[in-house]
């Protein structure tokens, strides 16, 4: 684990991991951060059964995927509430 702060910013780490390509589920990005651990991405999308879901991606500083930690939820206020807990 990286000690000395953001290597890169939370775009460039999910381009590494990710490319271009979306999520299926929840392929409509709200919003990317950091926290001193992490990269975090808040997506939404349609749920298979038709509701609004809301994804939740972590990835570890250097772009790595952290498949562990990242969630789904059912409303936007639960996935801020899980982003507040890896910071």
């Amino acid at each position: 684990m990286q000690s000395q702060g953001v290597i890169m910013t939370a775009n460039q780490a999910f381009r590494k991991a990710f490319g271009s390509t979306a999520n299926f589920m929840t392929p409509r990005v709200i919003e990317r951060g950091s926290t001193k651990l992490h990269h975090w991405e808040l997506s939404t999308g349609e749920g298979i059964f038709g509701g609004e879901l809301f994804g939740v991606t972590v990835l570890t500083l250097d772009g790595e995927r952290t498949n562990d930690l990242s969630q789904s939820f059912s409303s936007e206020t639960e996935a801020r509430t899980f982003i507040d807990t890896i910071k």
